[in-house]
């Protein structure tokens, strides 16, 4: 939904009404609650819990990571294509929207049992880590 989005928000026309570019807006944001929320509690509820605070710092780092090449990326588009040409902010659009694309891809293929990393076990979340503490306490 956020690739769409983006698509939609490219194909904005020259002069666009305030009410195009809000409905494209809320698009993109839906999208972006979509993936965001499932995506964030699958990587903290994957890890142990003694390990939950490590795993939120890594995550707001690769969030920040991921925002200032982002900022990068668009900086150097502007650079080549110029921002008043129009093509700029348009192929920065469409590079936005083929991330987001790959990263549902890639989301839909961690939660598929088409990818298995050997040695790991597939995991429900905080339940099966209760689960698997109970059965080491038993052994």
């Amino acid at each position: 939904m956020l690739s769409s989005g983006f698509v939609l928000l490219a194909a904005l026309p020259a002069q666009p009404h305030a009410a195009d570019i809000v409905w494209r807006m809320m698009v993109c944001g839906f999208g972006f609650g979509f993936f965001g929320s499932p995506n964030n509690r699958a990587i903290v509820t994957s890890t142990p819990r003694e390990r939950s605070g490590g795993a939120g710092a890594i995550q707001s780092t690769a969030r920040l990571l991921g925002q200032t090449v982002g900022s990068a990326l668009v900086a150097l588009i502007f650079g080549f294509a110029g921002p008043s040409s129009g093509t700029g902010p348009t192929v920065a659009i469409l590079l936005a929207a083929g991330f987001a694309a790959l990263a549902a891809v890639l989301s839909v293929l961690r939660t598929s049992r088409f990818v298995r990393f050997p040695g790991s076990p597939r995991r429900a979340g905080p339940a099966a880590a209760d689960e698997q503490e109970r059965q080491a306490a038993a052994k």
